[in-house]
């Protein structure tokens, strides 16, 4: 197992601990608590490493033309290897080859400090958030956006856990995901879910799979009416505009409050890691985590009838 930082190690001993840290520095803070860029003492920007060796690593654990490839990743580890973002994004992309697909996560921002909105109020029915397909912000990094922004991408138009692909999936994995009356994020209809029936490879390169794995929404999206919390999801309004086509859509949203007061993500690490769902390595000085998508869903499935990976959650348990 790579390194992990020691804030992580204590948040894993227990989910008592690392529920009694989330409240105690709350929502935004925790984000500080668990940096995305995980690396050795000896800073991977500090000496150059071959971007080839994860190339060739992936390809090893099985990764192969045809795939769908999901990417989480921060540039600054991989900087040093004298790529630029471009060329990253070229380098997957051969990985997979013209029958494959990548696949990264375009993650856009409404709740900020400008926006005006306290991200746990309820009180948003009378808000319509603006989701602009090409020009809304994206906060998941500038590999995601340098893929965003290739002419053949294909970005999701659904405003939350939104995916941008090249490749030969593209078009097909975003086609129903608006269909439903009011959808949610990763439910059966989504390109999540699309890229779990397919089993895509999930990685992270540079940074902790498990604090950006978006995927595990899957197998509570699908479940939606049985998923076992009360109050699960919250509805948000967006207008939706892609160039000439524009759309007033309610969506369901996990309500922030699960995810920044309950969600125990270092256990969920820790299990995932001990369990061989998720591969952790260091190739080089760079953390690279991996799994199956079918394989995460299918582990989550056994285990969350009642919440898991959320602690603290018993008397919000429906009966």
């Amino acid at each position: 197992m790579a390194n992990k930082s020691n804030i992580q190690k204590i948040m894993a001993f227990s989910p008592h601990v690392e529920m009694i840290i989330r409240r105690l520095f709350h929502s935004r803070y925790i984000n500080f608590l668990i940096p995305k860029g995980n690396f050795r003492k000896n800073d991977v920007a500090n000496k150059e490493f071959n971007f080839d060796n994860i190339i060739k690593y992936l390809k090893g654990i099985g990764v192969k033309s045809g795939d769908i490839l999901i990417v989480h990743s921060a540039y600054k580890p991989l900087k040093a290897s004298g790529l630029s973002p471009a060329s990253i994004i070229d380098a997957l992309i051969g990985l997979v080859g013209p029958d494959g697909t990548l696949v990264m996560p375009v993650i856009r921002m409404y709740f900020d400090k400008t926006s005006g909105v306290d991200i746990l109020s309820e009180n948003i029915d009378n808000i319509v958030f603006e989701y602009n397909v090409k020009e809304s912000k994206v906060w998941t990094g500038i590999l995601p956006k340098t893929l965003m922004n290739r002419k053949e991408a294909v970005i999701s138009r659904f405003p939350l856990n939104t995916m941008a692909a090249v490749g030969s999936h593209a078009k097909e994995m975003f086609e129903r995901e608006l269909i439903e009356d009011i959808p949610a994020p990763n439910g059966a209809n989504s390109a999540w879910k699309y890229c779990v029936d397919k089993n895509a490879w999930v990685i992270s390169l540079g940074t902790d799979l498990a604090h950006s794995l978006t995927m595990i929404h899957t197998s509570e999206d699908v479940k939606m009416n049985d998923w076992p919390i009360k109050n699960w999801y919250r509805k948000v309004k967006f207008k939706i505009t892609d160039g000439d086509f524009q759309i007033e859509k309610t969506v369901l949203q996990r309500h922030p409050k699960w995810g920044m007061l309950h969600f125990g993500e270092r256990i969920l690490s820790k299990d995932l890691i001990k369990d061989e769902i998720i591969k952790s390595v260091d190739v080089q000085g760079v953390l690279v985590e991996s799994l199956k998508s079918k394989s995460l869903f299918e582990y989550l499935n056994d285990r969350n009838y009642k919440g898991y990976p959320y602690f603290w959650i018993n008397k919000f348990l429906k009966k």
